[in-house]
C-alpha cells in the first residue's frame, strides 16, 4: 500500500517538481503532508476545508495537474528545508571509478 508522501510525490513529479517528502523523516512527512494538504483544501473550499480536501483528493486520484486547476507553483506550499539531495554530486565521482 502506497503511503500518503508517496502519493504527494507523484503530485509533485506530475507537475515537474522533484519529490521532497520521500527526503524527510515519518515525522516530517506527517507534519509537511498535512499541512499541505491543509493549504490546498483551504484553497479549493474556504468556506469548508474538509469538503475541499475531498475535492482535493478526486482530483489526485484522476491525475490532475494541481499546479495548472490552482493556476499556482504547488512548490510555494512545500515547507523550505535543508535536506540531502536525492543524487548528491559525489555521485559522479563514483561512475568514474567504474569506467
Amino acid at each position: 500500500m502506497f503511503r500518503r508522501s508517496q502519493l504527494l510525490d507523484a503530485v509533485l513529479y506530475r507537475d515537474d517538481l522533484p519529490p521532497v517528502f520521500m527526503l524527510m523523516s515519518e515525522d516530517e512527512q506527517l507534519r509537511a503532508g498535512n499541512a499541505f494538504m491543509r493549504r490546498l483544501a483551504q484553497q479549493m473550499d474556504p468556506p469548508n476545508p474538509a469538503l475541499g480536501q475531498r475535492q482535493v483528493i478526486r482530483l489526485m486520484d484522476a491525475g490532475v495537474s494541481l499546479s495548472q486547476h490552482f493556476d499556482m507553483d504547488l512548490a510555494s506550499l512545500l515547507p523550505t528545508t535543508n535536506h540531502v539531495q536525492a543524487f548528491p554530486a559525489g555521485r559522479q565521482s563514483l561512475l568514474r571509478d567504474e569506467v
